[in-house]
């Protein structure tokens, strides 16, 4: 499994020396320092949709950027907790991806969401029938909602790669951490623990949605260290 760590804009190269490849936050490419950081950057690129900080950024505006800044993987636009809005944007999507002839300029990560498991693994069948997605994203909140069950019923469902948008919990990552299935993981919780000068903890998650890294201008020596561990600590399974 490789990883992506959602760090402040202020110690991007800091840290880049543990990220595997970059999950773009596409929604916060207007700050200078994060745009300029992406574009520099040669390791492989996930463009984000914006889907789970409530952001809605087109198909045509994930592409123009995508184009721009070399991305390698886009994720179609979807909708939290929403099955036929998800349906609904991924076929537009992939009608305006044909007409924008990018079909095979990038590879398509689809995103399952619906309001039950039942929606879920319906949708996740109809994106991978569709022969367009080379990814299946699933958002963390789900793994909160319903724990690891829905994660395995996902997983083993698919002949595709699973990308993890989010950490539900740890064990999620004993689980999966060597599933030949789940390739990708982008989560923040290192910088979230660190931000509340915590170390990763087993009995405790941070909620959220609460911290948002574009409001986060500092760290003291205390939290830089914090986070440095804490992100050793998950790519080791240390907690």
């Amino acid at each position: 499994m490789k990883w992506s760590f959602e760090v402040p804009f202020n110690y991007l190269q800091i840290f880049d020396k543990y990220q595997d490849y970059l999950f773009v936050l596409s929604q916060y490419l207007n700050d200078r320092r994060y745009y300029e950081y992406v574009k520099s950057s040669s390791k492989l690129k996930i463009f984000d949709n914006g889907a789970n900080e409530s952001e809605f950024i087109s198909i045509n505006e994930l592409i123009k950027a995508g184009r721009e800044l070399r991305a390698d993987i886009i994720v179609i636009p979807d909708k939290q907790f929403d099955y036929l809005v998800t349906r609904r944007m991924f076929i537009n999507s992939i009608e305006l991806i044909k007409n924008l002839n990018a079909l095979d300029e990038f590879q398509y990560m689809g995103v399952v969401q619906g309001k039950n498991k039942e929606e879920l693994l319906k949708i996740e069948s109809e994106m991978i029938n569709s022969g367009v997605i080379s990814y299946l994203g699933l958002p963390f909140k789900y793994v909160l909602e319903w724990g690891e069950e829905i994660v395995d019923k996902i997983v083993n469902s698919s002949p595709i790669p699973i990308h993890f948008l989010g950490l539900g919990t740890l064990k999620q990552v004993e689980m999966f951490i060597n599933h030949p299935f789940v390739s990708t993981i982008d989560t923040s919780l290192p910088t979230n623990y660190a931000y509340l000068n915590l170390r990763i903890d087993r009995n405790y998650r941070p909620s959220p949605g609460k911290i948002k890294l574009a409001n986060i201008e500092h760290f003291d020596e205390k939290q830089l260290d914090l986070l440095k561990q804490n992100i050793e600590d998950l790519k080791g399974m240390r907690w």
